[in-house]
């Protein structure tokens, strides 16, 4: 989590945001022109930053002494450049503290990456069971031992959620779909083990049709 990589970054009391969001097939970092889009930092409760644009390498001032700090993004893409992924939102709280700044440490922030195989569309045929692969990227991976994740998936556009569960050894979920056609959204909550947590929603992470 470099400077042209994404993450989060803290040199002294200089902490970097690069958290775009969006990636393509094979992983790498992307970007999307986005209808609306929320951002902000706070630190025990009090804001450093919010504003309406997608961190993209930006740089804040924060307290030297140790804090528990929220760092959240939502963006909604523009609805006629993408059918899938209409907004995207994700939550993390870490505890962060001055480092000495010879190398700028990679903050304790983790994402979950889907991968399920789908055509060009994003979509799969309504009333069937699709496989999802998952993997968690950045600091969770790396930390001595993590709390089980937890999964939800929507089929109504984020109105309601409903449990599932990891299946074939913990790194994949399998979603079976209402007969009726319509988005499908994933959520993902987890906590590692210094217990920095991420919140992270994806609306519409692909569709089923007939």
């Amino acid at each position: 989590m470099g400077e042209h990589r994404p993450g989060v970054t803290r040199v002294y009391n200089t902490v970097t945001t690069h958290v775009p969001l969006f990636s393509d097939g094979g992983g790498n970092a992307g970007s999307s022109d986005y209808a609306k889009a929320k951002n902000s930092l706070h630190a025990d409760g009090k804001k450093i930053f919010a504003g309406n644009d997608p961190l993209r390498g930006d740089s804040y001032t924060v307290p030297a002494g140790r804090r528990y700090y929220k760092l959240a993004v939502d963006v909604s893409p523009v609805s006629a450049q993408t059918p899938v992924s209409t907004r995207v939102t994700a939550v993390w709280t870490f505890a962060s503290a001055q480092s000495p700044g010879v190398i700028p440490p990679s903050g304790p922030v983790t994402v979950v990456r889907f991968t399920p195989t789908l055509p060009t569309g994003s979509t799969a045929k309504a009333g069937t069971t699709l496989t999802v692969p998952f993997s968690l990227q950045g600091a969770a991976p790396k930390a001595d031992s993590l709390r089980k994740p937890a999964f939800a998936v929507s089929y109504d556009n984020g109105r309601t959620w409903h449990r599932t569960t990891a299946v074939q050894g913990k790194q994949q979920l399998k979603l079976r779909s209402p007969a009726t056609p319509g988005p499908v959204s994933l959520r993902a909550t987890l906590t590692d083990a210094k217990a920095n947590t991420l919140t992270q929603t994806i609306h519409s992470a692909y569709r089923t049709t007939k």
